[in-house]
């Protein structure tokens, strides 16, 4: 037995010679000659343990192969694109906004070429590289001045470290939220160094809550939208106009986190959009902090817009220059914001986000019907498929409650072959091309809003037949 043994583990071949096998040639290309050789030592130690306990009874190459790719893409992942068919277009997960086409070309061009990003041609000395955003930004907010960093909770933080360190920051209740990544309001209000004061409840709070807590040592009076859920029935809010009044009377800063950052006025399947950034400033916000990657629907960074009196004390905060964004971000959000300088027409047409957002549920039907047509009988070995009704959701916190109508796949599991819901989903996400769909009533729906290119899902589900059970 011990002999049989020995010969098993003596047919594992030596490390030196699977690297240097055409197998071990790609992997090295692809995951790199450390990684596949420290992961060829973990994978022979663990072979070697399968065979003394009996687990395992034969060695082959192409076993090894396999099982070493496993192991070099769970310690190694990449970067992959994935279609997007949840039916949320803002999807945090899965990267949020995709750039509009002259937003991708300006990133290349400052990833491939030296630029003037803190240089000024004209006079030859250091310029400032907010400069390029800067201007657009006030004529879409009627804000006075602006400043860019990183994301909008760091826009918050920086607020709040430069008017409320070691001071008091009034907020409701009511808006002490908690978005993804557990990122909590009053987390950060303590790590900027500031003591909340909490007014009022739950649902309801009124302006005599704030006035009757403020005082010398108030820092500034706050204002964070509650973009991931909502608060309804039995409900009171203070109206923005008398929160920014009693703060300019206290002398203090009004603060708004408007969180998703819309510019335009314009419906989702009915409904309206979040308060444009622009009228929060007109209700009387000194500030007002939102998201570039969200509504805007451009690259990750948080905006701060309002007075510049203001604006200049929080360029002064050293903590900015940890928050800086770079030159990415500033050559895609220069074209973003360029586009919104145009008609509302433009704006749907080349901002993603707003293109998907807008889109018909009749034309996504259509796609899907498409899809249906050229893939009816690709897996009828593993699932079926049929056109659905859904709903799609904006995403990121922003309209929660609102959805839209919207088409897509619903693709169930044959009970006969006993694949289970997870299985299939498991099956769709290890496709080349990773399909992310949601699961609903022991079948997965493929909601089409954000599917662009109907071949790439096309491409997809036909190998989904091909995979072995």
């Amino acid at each position: 037995m011990k002999t049989n043994l020995k010969k098993i583990i003596s047919s594992i071949p030596s490390i030196d010679q699977l690297l240097r096998d055409e197998e071990g040639d790609r992997l090295q290309d692809k995951f790199g000659r450390k990684t596949v050789k420290s992961s060829l030592r973990l994978l022979i130690s663990e072979m070697k343990q399968e065979i003394q306990t009996g687990e395992l009874k034969s060695v082959s190459k192409g076993d090894i192969y396999q099982r070493l790719e496993l192991i070099c893409e769970s310690t190694n992942p990449e970067i992959k694109e994935v279609l997007n068919l949840t039916g949320i277009v803002v999807h945090t997960n899965l990267g949020r906004s995709l750039f509009p086409e002259e937003a991708v070309r300006s990133a290349v061009k400052v990833m491939e070429n030296f630029t003037n990003l803190e240089f000024d041609l004209s006079s030859g000395k250091r310029g400032e590289r907010e400069r390029f955003l800067i201007a657009n930004i006030k004529e879409l907010t009627g804000a006075e001045d602006a400043t860019f960093v990183n994301n909008n909770a760091a826009a918050v933080f920086l607020i709040l470290n430069t008017f409320g360190m070691t001071k008091e920051v009034i907020i409701s209740r009511g808006e002490l939220v908690e978005i993804g990544g557990h990122f909590r309001i009053p987390e950060i209000m303590r790590k900027a160094g500031a003591q909340i004061v909490e007014v009022g409840t739950t649902n309801r709070t009124h302006l005599s809550d704030f006035s009757a807590v403020i005082n010398v040592n108030t820092g500034l009076i706050m204002k964070v939208y509650t973009s991931n859920y909502e608060i309804v029935g039995f409900t009171s809010s203070v109206d923005e106009k008398q929160l920014a009044e009693l703060a300019k009377k206290n002398n203090v800063p009004f603060i708004v986190d408007a969180g998703s950052g819309n510019l335009i006025n314009t419906t989702f399947a009915g409904s309206t959009t979040e308060d444009r950034v622009e009228q929060i400033l007109a209700r009387g916000a000194d500030l007002v902090t939102f998201s570039g990657d969200k509504l805007l629907g451009g690259p990750q960074c948080g905006i701060i817009a309002g007075k510049s009196n203001f604006i200049n004390e929080i360029r002064q905060n050293p903590v900015k220059r940890a928050m800086r964004i770079d030159k990415v971000t500033v050559a895609s959000m220069f074209e973003v914001l360029r586009v919104y300088m145009d008609e509302h027409k433009k704006i749907k047409q080349k901002i993603p986000t707003q293109r998907f957002l807008n889109r018909s549920p009749d034309e996504i039907k259509k796609v899907v019907n498409h899809v249906l047509r050229a893939v009816s009988s690709s897996f009828d070995s593993v699932a079926s498929a049929e056109l659905t009704e859904c709903k799609s959701q904006v995403g990121s916190g922003a309209l929660p409650v609102d959805s839209l109508p919207s088409y897509g796949l619903k693709i169930t599991p044959l009970t006969e072959k006993s694949i289970s819901i997870e299985k299939l989903n498991s099956m769709l996400r290890g496709l080349p091309h990773p399909v992310i769909g949601r699961i609903t009533k022991q079948c997965i729906v493929l909601d089409c809003r954000c599917l662009e290119s109907a071949d790439k899902l096309i491409e997809q589900l036909k190998l989904l037949g091909q995979i072995e059970l």
